[in-house]
């Protein structure tokens, strides 16, 4: 759900950022205008037609197949997602009821080293989850295939864009690691902080966007950002982790040179 609304600054950043587009990462694809045909009208005027159709729907009024499909996949995942999501976290509360929030706030060291040390581990643990559904059996890669629909220029709406058990797993990487802390427990507001951090991380990996002020322009070599993971989904076996770049450099490098 939170990733769902992130999604919509990059989603929007054309209408509001002067000269966005301009940096838009090249690759054919959804993150392009659709391409025009020229047509004649018979005197000699020449008008321009979607080579796609309507957007929104047929030339009697009905809604096109695309939309339908989107619309289902919408409400199959997103809103079956949602539904899950909030049920298994009322489920769990039965169980084991919520601690109060505490009223002293977190140290400024405290706060940013739990965040950094989430974003890490959320990274490293979820890496080889993402190789092996590239690489691992025909069912578990099945799980992925929806997220990769999306080619060519990414959107940001392609964060969302996955099937219900893609997401789960990347739930619970993320529930995980929000128990891992120096301290002991996690404070409340780290866990808020690297929530709100990695929804923006992911949505503007998957943006299209090379930005002066994105992630991978102000940590270049530490973080991969969106060039990388827009080459991830076009080219399939490149680039697997979510953020940084230094498993995809070392560790996974030899097996890219070897498949190739």
């Amino acid at each position: 759900m939170l990733s769902s609304s992130a999604a919509l600054l990059p989603q929007t950043l054309h209408l509001w950022y002067p000269g966005a587009l301009d940096h838009r990462i090249e690759g054919p694809g959804h993150g392009h205008p659709p391409r025009h045909r020229q047509t004649s009208d018979g005197g000699g005027q020449v008008s321009r037609g979607s080579t796609e159709g309507s957007r929104s729907g047929d030339s009697d009024g009905s809604p096109s197949p695309r939309v339908i499909t989107s619309a289902w996949f919408f409400l199959r995942t997103k809103v079956a997602g949602s539904v899950v999501y909030l049920a298994a976290i009322y489920l769990f509360h039965l169980c084991k009821a919520k601690p109060p929030l505490p009223l002293a706030p977190p140290s400024a060291v405290r706060l940013a080293v739990e965040v950094a040390l989430g974003l890490f581990l959320y990274d490293l643990f979820f890496t080889p989850v993402h190789w092996a559904m590239h690489n691992g059996p025909t069912w578990l890669k099945s799980i992925h295939v929806v997220h990769h629909e999306a080619k060519g220029t990414l959107s940001a709406g392609a964060t969302v864009r996955h099937s219900l058990a893609d997401g789960s797993l990347q739930v619970l990487v993320n529930i995980a690691v929000q128990f891992m802390s120096p301290w002991g427990a996690k404070h409340a507001l780290s866990r808020f902080v690297h929530n709100l951090a990695v929804t923006w991380l992911l949505c503007e990996s998957h943006s299209g966007y090379d930005l002066p002020f994105m992630s991978h322009r102000l940590f270049p070599g530490v973080i991969g950002g969106a060039p990388r993971h827009n080459d991830h989904h076009n080219r399939g076996n490149v680039f697997y982790q979510q953020f940084f770049v230094y498993l995809d450099d070392t560790v996974l490098a030899p097996r890219l040179n070897a498949a190739r």
